[in-house]
C-alpha cells in the first residue's frame, strides 16, 4: 500500500525536507484521495502539525541520537476507508505512535475517541500492526493548549510543548523488539465490512475480505456447516431446517447472502439455486438499493402470497433462506393479513414439502428482536410446523438447531445439535463483544431470560455488573455517550466523522415514544412512513437523503438487521426506569399478548445498531430523569459542557 500516504522517511530525512516539497506531495495525495483541492484550511493543519513535529523531533535528538531513525508516514490512508487517514504514524522499531493533530485550545471527545478508533482498527485489521498490539499509542495533540498531558482511556492527549517528552518515556518504557519500520507499509488492511458493503463484495464476485475477528466469531463454521447439509439432503433426498441463531450484529444475514451466492456458484445445476427472503422490509429495500437489484433479496410476504396460493407450483429453489425468522407470523397474524389458516413456520414447511425430491429451510434467527405483533409466539412455532408438515403431507424434517434451542424440538424425528449454529459474538461493534451483554443486562435487569408477561427487576448487582462491561467496552474503542442536549449529540457525530465519506450516524427512536416530536425528533408514524430507507442508509453523507444529515429518523422497524457507525438513540417516555424496573405505558388499543416485551425488544434493536459505539439522547423531562440517572450508573459518559445531576434518587438495594 506504498502509494496510500502522503510522504514516509526517517525522522532525519523529515527534518532535511523544506516544506515548499512537502507541501506539494501531500496536495498531490490529498487531490487523489479524495478528487478535489486541498483547502487553505488543509494547508494551515500541516504545516503547523510539521512545525510542532520538527521541534519536538530536535529536541529529542538532541538527548538521543537513535530517534534520527525513527520512521514517520504521514496522512496514511486506510484502505477501503475513505477519507480516514491519521495525520502522523511514528514507528521507533519497539512502539508505534498514531497522531492526530487538532487546532483547538480544548479537548473535544470527538478527537478523542477518532484518535482512539484508529489504533483499534489497525490492531485488528492490519497485518503488520500486530506485531505493535500492545506497543501502541494514540496521541491527540490540541496545537493551541500548553502544560497539557492527560489521559483518556489508552488516548494521550498532550499539548505541543510536551510532545517530546510524552514520545520518550513511552519508547523508553518499551522492549528493543526489533521491529521493522518501512516494512509496515507493506501490511494489508482489511477492515470489516459493513453488511451492505459485504452484499456488494458477493454480488460483484470480489474476493471477501479474510478478517480473523469474522474467522473467530463462528460465520465460517456456519456456512460450512449449512453447505454440508444442502449437500447431503439432495443427494438422500431428504428435507431438512436449519436453524441458525445469534446475538445482534453477529452476521447472520452475512451468512444467509454468502451461502445464496457461495452454493450456488459451487453447484450449477439449476435446481440447486437456494433464494433469501426477509420480513424486514427496510432490510429488503436497502440492500436492492445499494445493489440495484430486485433478485439479490426479496421479501417474504411476497413470496408467501405467491408460493401458497392452491394449485401453484412450487418455487423452483429447493432451498429457502428466511432472514430474521424469529419475526415469523404466527397462524393468527397470517390469517389477518394473507388470509391463510396457517403460520409462516407452517406455510414454509409445507411448501417444502410440496417439492419433488428434496428441499432445506435455513431460519436465520434473532435473539429477543420480536418488534411486531404476531411475532410473540415465539420459536415453538418451528416445531409445530414439523408436526403439522408430517400429519398433511407424510413428509418428514430433520432439524438442526444449536443446543439452547433443542428442547423445543419434541416432534423432531431426527435432531442435530450444533452450537456452530449459534453465532454468539458480535462483528457490528468491532472489538467490543460485551456490547451485547450490557445492552441485554441493562434491559434485563436481574433476569436473564424474560418470561412472558415478565419486567426485568434490578438490584445493586446489575450496577455493578453494567459498569465492569461498560469499562471493557469503551477501553476497545466503543464508545457510549449519553446527553440531554440532542445538539450536542449531533455535533460529536459530525465532529467526530469530518471528511470520513464511508461513515454513517443517524437519529434512530422508538415508534411508540410520544414525547420526542417536542424536541424535533420527528418519529411520528406519518414522517417515518416518508423515510426512503435505501438512500438514508446508502446515501453519501452530502446527499439530502442520507442519516448523515441528522433530520430523518429511522425506527426500530427501519434499523432492525442494518447498522450505523454511530447511531443517536433517542430514547423516549414508552420505556422508562421507575424504581427498579422498567415501566412501560398501557397501549390501550394494541392488540400485542405481550406489549411491555415488544417495548422492550425495540430497545434492544436501537441499542444494538453501532459499529464505533452509541450516543443516548435523554429529553431533559422530569419523567425520564431517573431513566438517564440509571445510564450514567450503567456506564454512559456524560456528553455534556455542564454535567447535571446523575444521581438516582434512591438507592438500588438488593432486590428479595
Amino acid at each position: 500500500m506504498t502509494n496510500a500516504h502522503a510522504w514516509d522517511g526517517t525522522v532525519s530525512a523529515f527534518l532535511q525536507t523544506p516544506d515548499t516539497t512537502l507541501i506539494e506531495l501531500f496536495r498531490a495525495h490529498h487531490r487523489k484521495s479524495s478528487v478535489e483541492q486541498p483547502s487553505q484550511s488543509h494547508e494551515t493543519a500541516w504545516r503547523d502539525s510539521w512545525k510542532v513535529l520538527r521541534a519536538s523531533f530536535q529536541q529529542l535528538i538532541n538527548l538521543h541520537t537513535e530517534v534520527n531513525n525513527w520512521f514517520v508516514v504521514f496522512e496514511y490512508e486506510l484502505p477501503r476507508e475513505r477519507g480516514r487517514r491519521p495525520d502522523a504514524i511514528i514507528l521507533t522499531g519497539r512502539s508505534m505512535f498514531v497522531l492526530e493533530f487538532k487546532g483547538f485550545g480544548y479537548i473535544d471527545n470527538a478527537h478523542v475517541d477518532q484518535v482512539h478508533a484508529y489504533v483499534r482498527d489497525f490492531v485488528a485489521y492490519h497485518s503488520t500492526s500486530h506485531a505493535y498490539a500492545g506497543a501502541m499509542l494514540p496521541i491527540l495533540v490540541p496545537t493551541r493548549m500548553k502544560l497539557t498531558r492527560q489521559s483518556r482511556n489508552i488516548v494521550q492527549i498532550v499539548s505541543p510543548d510536551l510532545l517530546a517528552d510524552t514520545l520518550w518515556d513511552f519508547y523508553s518504557r518499551g522492549q528493543a523488539a526489533g521491529l521493522m519500520n518501512k516494512s509496515w507499509l507493506n501490511g494489508e488492511y482489511e477492515p470489516l465490512p459493513t453488511l451492505v458493503r459485504a452484499a456488494r463484495i458477493i454480488f460483484n464476485n470480489e474476493p471477501f475480505p479474510q478478517i480473523r475477528r469474522a474467522a473467530s466469531s463462528g460465520v465460517e463454521d456456519a456456512m460450512k456447516y449449512a453447505i454440508k447439509v444442502a449437500e447431503a439432503a439432495e443427494a438422500r433426498q431428504e428435507r431438512h431446517l436449519v436453524l441458525i441463531t445469534g446475538v445482534p450484529g453477529a452476521g447472520k444475514t452475512l451468512v444467509g447472502i454468502r451461502f445464496v451466492y457461495e452454493y450456488a456458484a459451487d453447484h450449477n445445476d439449476e435446481r440447486n439455486k437456494a433464494i433469501m427472503l426477509s420480513g424486514n422490509g427496510p432490510l429488503v429495500n436497502v440492500l436492492q438499493h445499494a445493489l440495484r437489484s430486485r433478485v439479490f433479496v426479496q421479501d417474504v410476504h411476497g413470496f408467501l402470497k405467491t408460493y401458497t396460493r392452491e394449485g401453484v407450483r412450487p418455487p423452483k429453489e429447493h432451498i429457502i433462506i428466511y432472514d430474521e425468522a424469529q419475526r415469523a407470523w404466527d397462524a393468527e397474524r397470517s390469517a389477518e393479513k394473507r388470509g391463510t389458516s396457517y403460520s409462516e413456520p407452517d406455510d414454509f414447511l409445507l411448501i417444502g414439502s410440496r417439492q419433488r425430491d428434496w428441499s432445506m429451510m435455513i431460519a436465520l434467527i434473532g435473539q429477543g428482536q420480536e418488534i411486531h405483533l404476531g411475532e410473540e409466539a415465539g420459536l415453538s412455532q418451528w416445531n409445530t410446523a414439523v408436526h403439522n408438515a408430517k400429519q398433511l403431507t407424510g413428509t418428514s424434517w430433520i432439524v438442526h438447531t444449536p443446543k439452547r434451542l433443542s428442547h423445543i424440538f419434541a416432534d423432531a424425528d431426527k435432531l442435530y445439535v450444533s452450537d456452530k449454529l449459534d453465532l454468539d459474538q458480535s462483528l457490528r461493534s468491532h472489538v467490543a463483544e460485551e456490547v451485547q451483554e450490557w445492552v441485554s443486562t441493562l434491559l434485563n435487569g436481574t433476569n436473564a431470560t424474560l418470561v412472558d408477561g415478565q419486567k426485568p427487576r434490578f438490584d445493586a448487582s446489575v450496577i455493578q455488573k453494567t459498569q465492569q462491561l461498560s469499562k471493557a467496552i469503551k477501553e476497545d474503542g466503543f464508545v457510549l455517550y449519553v446527553t440531554r442536549d440532542v445538539e450536542l449529540a449531533k455535533t460529536y457525530a459530525q465532529h467526530r466523522y469530518v471528511g470520513e465519506y464511508d461513515k454513517r450516524y443517524g437519529l434512530l427512536a422508538s415508534s411508540k415514544a410520544k414525547c420526542l416530536p417536542q424536541f424535533g425528533i420527528d418519529n411520528d408514524f406519518q414522517a417515518t412512513r416518508r423515510l426512503r430507507e435505501g438512500p438514508w442508509f446508502n446515501d453519501e453523507p452530502s446527499s439530502p437523503y442520507s442519516c448523515c444529515q441528522l433530520d430523518a429518523v429511522a425506527t426500530e422497524f427501519a434499523c432492525q438487521g442494518l447498522e450505523l457507525d454511530l447511531p443517536i438513540v433517542c430514547w423516549g417516555d414508552d420505556v422508562r426506569f421507575v424504581r427498579g424496573q422498567w415501566v412501560t405505558p398501557p397501549m390501550n388499543r394494541s392488540s400485542a399478548k405481550d406489549p411491555h416485551r415488544l417495548r422492550i425488544n425495540a430497545y434492544r434493536v436501537l441499542l444494538s445498531r453501532g459499529r464505533d459505539g452509541m450516543v443516548i439522547y435523554v429529553p431533559p423531562i422530569p419523567t425520564l430523569d431517573e431513566t438517564f440517572a440509571l445510564l450514567v450508573q450503567a456506564g454512559c459518559d456524560v456528553l455534556s459542557q455542564d454535567a447535571p445531576t446523575t444521581e438516582l434518587p434512591y438507592a438500588l438495594a438488593l432486590t428479595p
